[in-house]
């Protein structure tokens, strides 16, 4: 592997491993059928149309966490978590209304989230 940088090796071995085109490919997916109404997240399960606050958090803390995630798609799923959060610090709960019942699962995901992505 000498004289090839290491981001470009991983991309390579990423895209063997989970036989895709590439890891942008495999974000745009994952932005695609995570996507619901109003900029919200599926939840666990794909294709149920369940918002989940949680799975918001996770989704934004896991990109950030691969470089080869283009910047203007984290920016985009960082702007679509932040409208989670009300300017009072409550998350929006589950189910996607504008009730503060919630975990501190959710809010910690959110929150992990938020300041992955941050950086």
């Amino acid at each position: 592997m000498s004289g090839v940088p290491a981001g470009d090796a991983v991309r390579r071995h990423v895209a063997r491993l989970l036989r895709i085109g590439s890891v942008e490919e495999l974000a745009t997916s994952l932005m695609e059928r995570a996507s619901l109404r109003g900029g919200r997240f599926e939840a666990h399960e794909f294709g149920r149309d369940e918002h989940s606050s949680a799975s918001a958090g996770a989704t934004l803390a896991g990109m950030a966490t691969v470089p080869a995630v283009p910047r203007e798609m984290l920016a985009r799923c960082f702007r679509r978590v932040t409208r989670l959060v009300h300017v009072n610090g409550t998350v929006i709960g589950h189910d996607g209304e504008d009730r503060t019942v919630m975990s501190s699962w959710a809010i910690a995901q959110v929150l992990l989230g938020l300041l992955i992505a941050g950086r």
